[in-house]
């Protein structure tokens, strides 16, 4: 039960939104007289909630990939061979109504029922993606970009209040907080697409045989390798105006910011070059690997922003 929901996924999804709010927001907010909507224990109810809609989805995903899997990774395969699948589904009810409480206490906490709604769409959004949308070209792909953007964007989403208040008293801080959040929802969109196109080349069999419509199968893996490497062209020239900004601001300009920075753009570079040379599974694995590499190096950056 632990494996299936991925803990160390979970936990980058968990430190993620604690640097973002304790490294970013509260400081802004701290140096500008304004108070955090969220005090420390509410916070942590917040990362929770959003824990869990991640761990659902990955239970959900394994429940709908159990033929799937069985093709693509038997080796790691945990539904329908470690856990039944009845298992599985009590499991995934449970995390949304322990998830469901958690987010209706915040709701009222914060005076604001309608918000409920974000979490159980969240969920919709999930298995609908896991039933129908991975299945499709792109679709799958965006979907699962936009809920890596989501981590950052739902921290956002709930000190709203603290964070227009900036603006309402004209605070440089308003536009640094917009660019930081904004460059990072990017980033964390950008590269979550490119690495979901490159799994979607790795299991391109399993996704055949189950009859998926996923961008290789539709268009070919050559026309998919061609997107590939525009997506990822793009985030090499975001990267590119990233570092003239850093570097222009020289308050940021730091030995370690240059390392982090490195860091996302040789493993992109070398992927790039992997887009268009890969041909065997291990080949696309190897490039998924380096995917992750960049998103955890992003995870860093946040240090020094």
């Amino acid at each position: 039960m632990f494996r299936l929901i991925r803990p160390l996924n979970l936990v980058i999804v968990a430190f993620t939104q604690y640097l973002l709010e304790f490294l970013i927001l509260i400081p802004i907010f701290e140096m500008n007289g304004i108070s955090s909507i969220l005090d420390m224990p509410r916070f942590l109810l917040l990362v929770a909630s959003t824990v869990l809609i991640a761990a659902g989805g990955y239970v959900i995903n394994d429940i709908e990939d159990v033929e799937i899997d069985r093709i693509n990774k038997p080796e790691k395969q945990i539904v329908g061979q470690s856990i039944s699948v009845r298992s599985a589904w009590i499991y995934y009810f449970s995390l949304f109504f322990i998830g469901f409480v958690i987010s209706l206490y915040l709701a009222v906490y914060i005076n604001n029922l309608p918000l409920l709604g974000i979490y159980p769409a969240a969920w919709l959004l999930l298995a609908l993606y896991s039933k129908y949308f991975k299945k499709m070209p792109l679709i799958g792909n965006l979907t699962v970009a936009f809920f890596c953007a989501f981590v950052a964007g739902i921290v956002w989403f709930a000190e709203r209040e603290a964070y227009f208040s900036l603006a309402e008293i004209g605070a440089e801080s308003f536009d640094k907080l917009t660019v930081i959040f904004g460059i990072y929802m990017f980033f964390a969109f950008i590269t979550t697409l490119y690495r979901e196109i490159i799994k979607d080349m790795e299991d391109f069999q399993g996704d055949k045989e189950n009859d998926c419509k996923t961008l290789p199968i539709v268009l070919g893996m050559k026309t998919t390798k061609v997107i590939t490497f525009l997506i990822g062209l793009t985030f090499l020239v975001g990267l590119y105006f990233l570092s003239n900004y850093f570097i222009e601001t020289k308050e940021y300009f730091t030995n370690s910011l240059i390392f982090i920075v490195l860091a996302m753009f040789l493993p992109l570079i070398y992927s790039l070059y992997l887009v268009f040379s890969s041909e065997e599974k291990r080949d696309f694995k190897l490039n998924s690997r380096l995917a992750k590499v960049m998103m955890l190096s992003g995870i860093l950056l946040l240090f020094f922003l």
